[in-house]
């Protein structure tokens, strides 16, 4: 009988829900079937939600003379050790901001599910799948060997941006470190760029930036597309030009910043903008490890992200960091398939039980 996964992305206006035949351990590139719908709100209706995409998807298992055998699903928020989410990492789900701090989401997907028909649940966090993603496209292309005994990270720049930390040993055994979010660390601005955060608070429609009482700046906010698009006076990425002056600057200083937030993790020393949420000395130590980050995400996966990693390149030469590698990643990522991947990766240590 045919062995299906199925794979189940939760972004903030859809689910994705795709459903991959399984052969030998390997997963099929194309989907046997696909759904999408609106993302729903709130714990309980998000769970009842979740439980009948996979109870769909085991149904469309069946249509295709197999069995469901697995279901990944790649979430917002930053997950501990035991798949809890941390308080404030999940907003925008809950019908309350607090709603789902402290929820394993695994537990309450196995619960509604039920005894009579549990399928194996893995829940991560959608950077997580994403960098496996990646990592995976990589091997399959030919490239595996750049990343054989190192410490990847991903950094993917798009509307926010997306971090997650992985060892990539010589065996290809993956084992991921921290919850991610080096996103969300405290980064200082140097007195010669406040100008260019002046500038952004000036505008009528300035992104959201969060400026800690010591005046540091939470990273993502000095690199994220809208930061860019702002800063280079343009609604969309589309419209930037490097030869301008002005989106020139824009992406230098994207590219510097996004270096400092390396060059911090670099040095085992970070501060999260929520130290309820920081990382432990351990995973400090253990991120600060990381030598390659591969540049994805919507943003950083197109031709600006090479810019960005031109003058990161530079700021991390100045900064004696040069044996820190950014790999540019301009291939397109299924996030659905990344979650169904997930569940492949038994070194994976979260939420696996």
């Amino acid at each position: 009988m045919t062995q299906f996964i199925a794979g189940i992305d939760v972004g903030g206006s859809k689910v994705d829900v795709q459903l991959f035949t399984v052969t030998g351990g390997a997963l099929a590139v194309t989907p046997e079937w696909s759904t999408q719908e609106e993302t729903l709100r709130g714990l309980e209706a998000h769970t009842l939600q979740i439980v009948r995409l996979i109870n769909l998807a085991r149904l469309q298992a069946q249509a295709h003379q197999g069995e469901l055998v697995r279901a990944g699903i790649a979430s917002p928020g930053r997950f501990d050790a035991q798949g809890v989410i941390k308080a404030g990492t999940n907003t925008n789900m809950g019908a309350a901001p607090s709603e789902f701090d402290g929820i394993c989401l695994r537990d309450h997907y196995m619960h509604a599910l039920g005894d009579t028909a549990r399928v194996p649940v893995y829940v991560a966090n959608d950077a997580d799948a994403m960098l496996l993603d990646m990592i995976e496209a990589m091997i399959v292309n030919g490239y595996g060997d750049k990343l054989y005994g190192h410490q990847v990270a991903l950094l993917g720049i798009g509307t926010g941006v997306g971090h997650a930390i992985a060892y990539f040993s010589k065996d290809s055994h993956l084992t991921f470190h921290t919850d991610g979010h080096a996103s969300k660390l405290r980064v200082r601005v140097d007195a010669d760029d406040w100008p260019f955060m002046a500038q952004l608070s000036a505008l009528p429609d300035a992104p959201h930036i969060v400026v800690c009482e010591d005046g540091s700046v939470r990273a993502e906010d000095l690199f994220r597309a809208p930061v860019v698009n702002a800063l280079a006076g343009v609604t969309s990425g589309q419209k930037i030009e490097s030869r301008k002056p002005e989106h020139a600057a824009a992406l230098a200083f994207a590219g510097k910043y996004m270096a400092r937030l390396i060059a911090l993790v670099a040095s085992g020393e970070s501060q999260d903008v929520n130290p309820e949420n920081g990382w432990s000395d351990e995973d400090r130590a253990q991120a600060a490890k990381t030598d390659m980050y591969l540049i994805g995400g919507g943003m950083g996966s197109s031709k600006l992200g090479a810019e960005i990693i031109y003058y990161a390149h530079q700021e991390l030469k100045r900064l004696e960091l040069g044996r820190i590698r950014l790999l540019h990643y301009s291939g397109q990522s299924s996030p659905a398939r990344a979650a169904a991947l997930l569940t492949l990766q038994a070194a994976y240590r979260r939420n696996m039980t």
